[in-house]
């Protein structure tokens, strides 16, 4: 039997990096949204067992072990009797794009588990692969994340569409980290009360269907200094009658989003015609 299991993505509505710890690792505040099913997963449970896990993408080559086999190896290593499994990942969004795609793949397969073996731990666990699974884990559509991704409130969820594009480019999140870093050399913008005011005043106003504009995100700034193109796709994106626009993540997808039934293609026609996007994905 084959299963298919939908695999979700998200954005980022603000992103505020508000101090840096010892071991290297930023301290956030951020408001994730869902992008539910941007991919899925097909697994067929192996008929020989005790044999290696066959995982492998469809439509687009990702170097190294994937998330999905991490989550499997860990879940194992916890005592959990998981089938030897072949797994094919349904690839729709590109890595280094800040959607989080590869860490909602590890949680689709978490679930998938969770639905049909016995033992399986808390999705905590998961913060040890990657900060952003908890989130993914949750059956909530929108969260206010702080710490390094570990500290999840639920939010009430917004109607809205949304319309991601895909820049030519690609943002690996090392560099852009590093790059954050020389940016702002540990002086950020915000500080953590602060950056959560301004979030939660972000998602009321986006609750009332209030016009926001460009939302924060403290990886824009280096980003176009590499990549003014940016300013294009926003100036598109605000030209189409969006209420709110922004990078997502630690890039370098762009999202808008629109009040819920009025995003039609006839608005976005001329973002079709913008040489650096590769692609556009519609959200309703």
């Amino acid at each position: 039997m084959e299963i298919l299991v939908p695999s979700d993505g998200k954005i980022n509505l603000s992103l505020r990096i508000v101090g840096r710890r010892e071991n290297g690792y930023h301290d956030l505040v951020s408001v994730f949204m869902r992008m539910p099913s941007l991919e899925s997963l097909n697994i067929v449970p192996l008929k020989k067992q005790d044999v290696d896990d066959v995982v492998e993408m469809r439509n687009i080559s990702i170097d190294g072990v994937n998330l999905v086999k991490r989550v499997i190896d860990l879940l194992r290593g916890r005592g959990v009797s998981v089938p030897s499994l072949s797994v094919s990942i349904n690839k729709e969004i590109p890595p280094e794009t800040g959607l989080g795609c590869g860490s909602g793949n590890g949680v689709a397969i978490y679930k998938w588990i969770e639905s049909c073996c016995e033992n399986v731990p808390h999705p905590d666990v998961l913060a040890s692969i990657g900060a952003d699974l908890p989130f993914f884990a949750q059956d909530v559509s929108l969260a206010l994340v702080e710490g390094v991704g570990e500290d999840v409130s639920f939010l009430p969820p917004l109607e809205l569409g949304c319309a991601l594009f895909i820049p030519v480019w690609r943002s690996a999140t090392s560099d852009a980290y590093g790059d954050l870093d020389r940016c702002f050399s540990e002086l950020w913008p915000k500080g953590p009360e602060e950056a959560r005011k301004e979030a939660l005043s972000i998602v009321e106003g986006l609750s009332k269907g209030s016009k926001i504009g460009l939302l924060p995100n403290d990886f824009l700034k280096p980003l176009m200094v590499s990549h003014p193109e940016y300013r294009s796709i926003f100036d598109g994106i605000e030209k189409s009658g969006a209420l709110a626009w922004g990078l997502s993540g630690s890039g370098s997808a762009a999202f808008a989003l629109y009040r819920k039934g009025s995003l039609v293609k006839g608005r976005l026609g001329h973002l079709y015609e913008l040489e650096c996007i590769e692609k556009i994905i519609l959200v309703e």
